[in-house]
């Protein structure tokens, strides 16, 4: 698949599955996609959250996004994540 179907699969599709890694045991949930921008996805969460705090320790996530009427899906692995902090306005 190219970039641009992906993106317009999860545009259709937007509920991911998402797995980090906490203290070196696997941890998934099903995330919301916020955005689907042609620069990424977003994806919005507290500070407070665990994801939150495995995002900023692992700096990686694997998503997997399925389309249940078509048996169909993606999976991507994303080495390295943008800044987190600087995702915020206010630099927290």
């Amino acid at each position: 698949m190219t970039r641009d179907e992906v993106l317009a699969f999860v545009k259709a599709n937007p509920v991911a599955f998402m797995a980090t890694v906490d203290r070196g045991k696997p941890r998934v949930r099903a995330m919301q996609t916020a955005l689907v921008e042609p620069a990424g996805l977003v994806f919005c969460t507290g500070v407070q959250k665990d994801v939150h705090q495995q995002l900023v320790a692992g700096r990686s996530v694997e998503l997997a996004y399925w389309d249940a009427k078509k048996a169909d899906g993606v999976r991507s692995c994303i080495p390295a994540l943008d800044s987190i902090a600087s995702s915020w306005p206010d630099g927290r």
